[in-house]
């Protein structure tokens, strides 16, 4: 699940950087699901206590690179974030998204 949910943050926050871009302008309805519901300020995804800070700021974006991974699986969740990431073919940078 973690790691489901490190993919949509990861995916949501380069299309929000503009270095991809989704065939669809539907990602308000993909990041409410998946990630963080703006209406009711709520979050569909928490970790551990001890690692939800990092989660929240680095992984789901909401202010990235201010906490440093203070455990072994928040830099799990980090390496896992960059992998997908660095996944990107910088010749394809448009997706199709489908939502379920």
């Amino acid at each position: 699940m973690t790691t489901a949910v490190i993919f949509m943050a990861t995916a949501i926050r380069l299309v929000e950087q503009n270095q991809i871009e989704f065939r669809t302008q539907k990602l308000a309805p993909l990041k409410r699901r998946f990630v963080f519901n703006e209406d009711d300020d709520s979050r569909k995804f928490r970790t551990i206590k001890e690692d939800d800070p990092f989660f929240r700021l680095e992984i789901l974006g909401f202010d990235r690179n201010v906490i440093a991974p203070n455990s072994a699986a928040a830099k799990r969740m980090r390496s896992a974030s960059n992998y997908f990431e660095s996944e990107v073919p910088q010749d394809q940078t448009t997706y199709e998204t489908v939502i379920v």
